[in-house]
């Protein structure tokens, strides 16, 4: 997919009170208008800005102000050169796509223009645009009283659907990679009593209570865990150092405890760094992702969970 060019100009259209018109506008890849009581030949005419403001006075609009933005919205519709880029907020993601001058009605006079290519709710990269990912002033424009309207932050929006990260981003991210790679080598340093405690506080720190010790009489498990606002309970393996034959065993053996509703089998490193091993645990984390039963917590998982769990000074402080 080409990136956009930085130039374009950038729309906002809500497709419908409370979305009304998306899930056709998404399925069959137009954009629709509603204005009702103004017919698709007023909007076509020569003359149609004065056709359309006559139409309103006829069915008894006079407030001008109201209608001058019903004119400039309908003008935005059917004027916009084919370059400009379209976007909406649904489904709690930017929706975004571009239109050719292909305009149709129905008996409604519901007004319609066709999509170039269809809807896209991913950048160019194929990244979904989560609304949580956005900036907050952009945002805003979901609260626009009207159907279409100028997006103020055009280059934002563009850089986000070109999947380009800003100078502060790239940095920040750099900065990331290195401090995951620095936790990584302290967990890996960690004593097989410091990493147990460490994982127990990953845990309760994402909302888990420890509600066993069974490691000392089963050992198949090290932690019980009790999620609160479910009441799923979960059973946790922590090994310091494994291979993957453990890990198939213990695999083998969780199948019989129904009293669980989730596996967890944590682990900082391979025995003698067994690259083979590496590859078969990096294989089967990609075949459990499909599913919310078995989860595997490597070295790399930790370190980002220790980030988002405020475990930065803990590590620091457990460093050799």
């Amino acid at each position: 997919m080409k990136p956009i060019d930085n130039n374009v100009k950038v729309k906002y259209i809500k497709l419908g009170g409370q979305s009304a018109f998306r899930d056709k506008c998404f399925s069959q890849n137009y954009m629709q208008l509603g204005f009702n009581e103004i017919t698709h030949t007023a909007c076509l005419a020569e003359n149609w800005k004065e056709t359309v403001r006559k139409e309103y006075e006829i069915i008894g609009k006079i407030d001008h102000r109201v209608v001058s933005r019903y004119i400039s919205e309908i003008e935005a519709f059917y004027n916009e050169p084919e370059t400009t880029l379209w976007i909406t907020f649904e489904k709690h993601q930017l929706w975004w796509c571009s239109a050719v001058k292909k305009f149709w009605t129905d008996e409604k006079n519901n007004k319609f223009r066709k999509v170039n290519g269809k809807w896209s709710n991913t950048d160019i990269l194929g990244k979904v645009l989560s609304t949580n990912k956005l900036r907050g002033d952009l945002l805003k424009t979901q609260a626009y009283r009207g159907t279409i309207c100028k997006v103020q932050k055009s280059d934002y929006v563009i850089r986000k659907i070109n999947g380009i990260e800003s100078e502060i981003e790239i940095r920040l991210s750099q900065l990331n990679e290195k401090l995951i790679e620095g936790l990584k080598e302290i967990i890996k340093s960690l004593t097989p009593q410091d990493f147990e405690i460490f994982i127990e506080l990953l845990f309760t720190r994402s909302g888990w209570q420890r509600i066993g010790v069974l490691g000392k009489t089963e050992k198949d498990i090290d932690m019980a865990l009790l999620m609160p606002l479910t009441n799923e309970r979960a059973a946790v393996q922590v090994k310091s150092n494994t291979d993957f034959k453990e890990y198939l065993d213990y695999k083998g053996k969780i199948g019989e405890m129904s009293e669980f509703n989730k596996f967890f089998f944590a682990f900082h490193s391979t025995k003698n760094d067994n690259n083979s091993d590496i590859k078969k645990f990096d294989v089967e984390v990609k075949q459990l992702e499909s599913q919310s039963r078995n989860y595997i917590l490597g070295n790399t998982e930790q370190a980002n969970r220790a980030i988002q769990c405020g475990l930065i000074q803990w590590l620091i402080e457990k460093a050799d």
